[in-house]
């Protein structure tokens, strides 16, 4: 069905631009209806002509003085080639970042070219999709047949002048967080205001610049979808069609994650449906949420056996394990093994838990996988939260309390107001202003074919 639905997505004529008064529509691409929040604006008719098909390396050459040509660096015929862009557009501080940009070419007659824009924020787009790899390149271009594939790795990801924070890599006790946070601002410095989605957003017009192209197609994973609409927001004219996978709208104002601990429930119970895991539990949701909350008044500890014969300490408060609960819907195997370790826990048998927190935490040790820095930098710029950006430090703690505690209780599904702790809010308690308010592009989106993509495990 998803198959189905992306070709007739990428098969999708332009759409016509007779709805020229601004009125917001909602549009469908084959099968899937894009939710009401996804709205746009036709641009004018000129911009919506296609791009006229690129030819070989010529066509992929950066323009002015932005970048290097592309050159083959690969077996799998993809062609690198980097892109220097201003640290800060205003022109008020100086320097550069010298962006990675990896691009394969079409496969015969070019339909368009396609962006890969991974998540995080802070896994670069360039490392996720590996399109060095012979295998990758066959197969998305198995899903996007005649388009040339682009992927970089945003600024302070990657190979694009990667920020570094070894205090927020791996697992660290939750009450050192803000003490954490704080060095990774200080280590990276004043820079670290010019992180933000918006800043990302940028960065794709200048490799879209420098690869000669008018217009782009841009498909967007988890954050990515956030980064895409940022640019869709900024750039209406450049966007040929949108392709979101996990969507995260760019308005979401969620500065304690609560829709997240809403669908915790629900997207167990139907991985767990028709007696998947009756020799385990008979109500999944319900033993999550005893859990949790159990483990946030008294949470638990223990040693864990890794493979090499060393031991690790791993303590699990309540928070920790509505991480690991989360970071399931990005791993089978802990998807899987997490109904029966929940209920050994509420058994007294704490072990098999302990063992998947410790597996979980250490996901994303190297910043080359996941910058932690980077995380916190755009996350703290972006908001939204409850203090205003300039507000100091000290002062943010009560803000947070005060706005918690206003929040109706059933917001936070099952789970007390503890679990607001899971949220950006906290996170970015520490982060030295400006924290938050770094608007978006003014929009209205483009009127151009989307396929919005949700799956029933996403939380």
């Amino acid at each position: 069905m998803l198959t189905a639905a992306l070709a007739v997505f990428l098969g999708a004529a332009a759409p016509s631009a007779a709805a020229t008064d601004g009125a917001p529509v909602t549009r469908a691409a084959g099968d899937a209806v894009v939710p009401g929040w996804l709205r746009f604006a036709a641009p004018p008719a000129a911009q919506l002509r296609p791009t006229a098909p690129a030819a070989g390396i010529a066509a992929l050459r950066p323009t002015g003085s932005l970048g290097t040509a592309a050159t083959p660096c690969g077996a799998s015929g993809v062609l690198c080639s980097e892109v220097v862009v201003p640290l800060d557009r205003t022109g008020q501080v100086p320097g550069s970042i010298t962006l990675y940009v990896e691009t394969v070419p079409a496969a015969g007659p070019e339909r368009g070219l396609l962006f890969l824009i991974a998540g995080g924020p802070g896994q670069g787009s360039a490392g996720s999709f590996g399109l060095a790899d012979p295998d990758n390149v066959d197969y998305y271009r198995y899903l996007f047949p005649g388009y040339t594939l682009v992927a970089f790795d945003n600024r302070g990801t990657g190979r694009s002048g990667l920020l570094i924070c070894p205090g927020l890599q791996g697992s660290y006790p939750l009450e050192e967080e803000g003490a954490r946070v704080a060095g990774c601002a200080n280590t990276i410095g004043p820079n670290r205001v010019y992180y933000a989605t918006r800043d990302h957003a940028e960065d794709i017009d200048a490799v879209r610049v420098s690869l000669g192209r008018e217009r782009v197609a841009l498909w967007g994973t988890s954050y990515g979808t956030k980064l895409a609409m940022a640019y869709a927001l900024a750039h209406p004219l450049q966007v040929d069609r949108l392709l979101l996978d996990s969507v995260v709208p760019p308005d979401l104002g969620e500065p304690f994650r609560t829709h997240t601990l809403r669908a915790i429930p629900g997207a167990f119970s139907e991985y767990c449906g028709g007696g998947l895991c009756r020799s385990s539990t008979s109500n999944v949701a319900r033993d999550i949420s005893t859990l949790a909350n159990r483990l946030q008044a008294t949470p638990v500890s223990g040693k864990v056996l890794r493979e090499n014969g060393s031991t690790r300490t791993v303590r699990v408060t309540g928070l920790d394990f509505l991480g690991l609960v989360v970071d399931a819907d990005l791993d089978p195997g802990i998807a899987a093994a997490l109904p029966a370790a929940v209920r050994s826990a509420l058994r007294g048998d704490p072990q098999p838990l302990l063992r998947l927190v410790d597996l979980d935490q250490r996901g994303f040790e190297s910043p080359e996988d996941l910058s932690g820095g980077l995380f916190a930098a755009t996350t703290c710029a972006d908001g939204p939260f409850p203090w205003a950006p300039e507000t100091p430090v000290a002062e943010r703690p009560p803000i947070t309390a005060a706005a918690v505690a206003a929040t109706p209780d059933d917001a936070f599904g099952p789970f007390g107001k503890w679990a607001a702790g899971i949220g950006n809010a906290p996170f970015c308690q520490s982060w030295p202003p400006p924290a938050g308010g770094a608007a978006l592009g003014a929009g209205p989106l483009p009127d151009v074919p989307v396929l919005a993509v949700n799956g029933g495990f996403d939380m």
